[in-house]
């Protein structure tokens, strides 16, 4: 399956240059390259039933006309097969001529309409017929192309690919597994979804797909929790006599989701290993005071905090709030992004380097190489899904095994939530 595309017949220079273009190098990368859509023509339709669906016939031609003048000159061919009569209208195409002389018998496929007074089509397929005329026993793929490579190419390449290679697919699906929600084996689905004999099979065939991928993408998950619950952490009880200093001095109190979800993150922070937590909550909701208050656990045990927001403005925002309210409790605050100018940052990184500052708040800047701090404990991140998944762990990195708190605004799904974030509490 990892063998190089060129090991098939008729896989050309340019042939080459096209499927690379589509990310096509090995067997595996065209096997896995799945139809858009595919076209029926397994059921003969006769051009009197036009309108239905697109025509599939044979059809014998009657004679050719020739209309537009100069390089606008246009061939059309009018046929006739055993209920009506049609025009192929051959824009471009006047090779045509030769593919189909008068009295020869075609094979005829497209979409046809009622226009001008007669049964037309521009957009066909049209093939001389030298044997019987019998419907296809599968439907036909249409693959996403590119370049020069048409559909007759790629389903030869593939079905050459099917018959070398289908027989070494591995299935790594476990058999009580695959045998419990009644999926083919995996060389039978990828089969199928290339040359399916009906729509039937092709939702089979993708199902069975769809469900490997989705199987590893939670195995992955699975792996990432044990992963994290097998880093053990010395972790130090601490009563939260800042966060209940900060509470008094709000000018409210917090509400009962409030009081939930902070109760939750103040366990996870104590417990054995790593925190990985996602916060959800409207704009307006109150996540940064529960990630604040949050933040403040972690810098009574002695760590540090790093709140990364995707914009300076957002991360001005929060860090103007936090001054306000941390800094009266002797928390030590900086503000870090790329704007900082270049006679001031030097102090700033070697106070973050040497733990004299507490709370880090920033954009981008927090995880840039020369950024490091003395003892990473808490990671909070605002508005998640603007960050790449490199960058997270980029920050993530600057700790030991610091704890992870991750802001949304964004409505999630409960269950898509934990199908997409299934190694973090929600």
């Amino acid at each position: 399956m990892t063998q190089d595309i060129r090991i098939l017949r008729g896989t050309g220079p340019a042939t080459l240059r096209s499927l690379a273009n589509l990310g096509i190098h090995t067997i595996a990368d065209l096997l896995l390259h799945l139809p858009r859509d595919y076209e029926d023509r397994t059921k003969i339709l006769p051009l009197s039933r036009f309108s239905e669906a697109k025509v599939y016939t044979k059809a014998k031609v009657i004679r050719h006309e020739w209309f537009g003048f100069g390089k606008m000159r246009t061939l059309k061919i009018i046929i006739a097969d055993d209920s009506s009569e049609g025009a192929l209208l051959c824009f471009n195409r006047p090779f045509l001529e030769q593919m189909a002389p008068v009295g020869s018998i075609i094979q005829i496929y497209g979409k046809f309409q009622f226009k001008y007074g007669e049964i037309q089509s521009s957009a066909f397929e049209l093939k001389p017929l030298q044997e019987d005329f019998v419907p296809e026993q599968n439907l036909s793929p249409i693959y996403p192309l590119t370049g020069r490579l048409n559909q007759t190419t790629m389903r030869r390449l593939t079905a050459l690919a099917l018959q070398k290679f289908a027989p070494h697919i591995e299935d790594e699906l476990p058999d009580a597994l695959r045998e419990s929600y009644c999926f083919p084996p995996k060389s039978e689905a990828i089969r199928s979804i290339h040359f399916p004999s009906s729509w039937e099979s092709v939702k089979i065939a993708h199902d069975r797909l769809a469900y490997e991928e989705l199987f590893y993408f939670q195995l992955g998950i699975a792996l990432r929790i044990r992963s994290r619950q097998t880093k053990t952490i010395n972790r130090i009880f601490v009563p939260g006599v800042l966060a209940r200093q900060l509470r008094e001095r709000l000018p409210y109190t917090l509400t009962e989701d409030q009081e939930l979800v902070l109760k939750e993150i103040i366990e996870d922070m104590h417990k054995p290993f790593p925190m990985a937590r996602l916060l959800q909550g409207d704009v307006g909701s109150g996540k940064t005071m529960v990630a604040l208050l949050a933040a403040l656990y972690a810098v009574e045990r002695g760590g540090q905090v790093a709140i990364m927001a995707p914009t300076e403005l957002l991360a001005r925002q929060h860090a103007t709030i936090a001054a306000h309210l941390v800094e009266p409790l002797g928390v030590r605050l900086a503000f870090v992004t790329g704007s900082i100018s270049s006679a001031v940052r030097p102090q700033l990184l070697e106070a973050l380097k040497s733990g004299d500052i507490d709370i880090a708040i920033g954009t981008h800047a927090l995880f840039s190489d020369d950024v490091s701090f003395k003892n990473l404990e808490l990671v909070i991140i605002d508005e998640q899904q603007r960050f790449g998944v490199l960058q997270r762990v980029a920050l993530y990195k600057k700790g030991h095994v610091p704890d992870f708190l991750m802001m949304t605004a964004t409505p999630i799904p409960r269950s898509l939530a934990l199908t997409f974030f299934g190694d973090m509490q929600v």
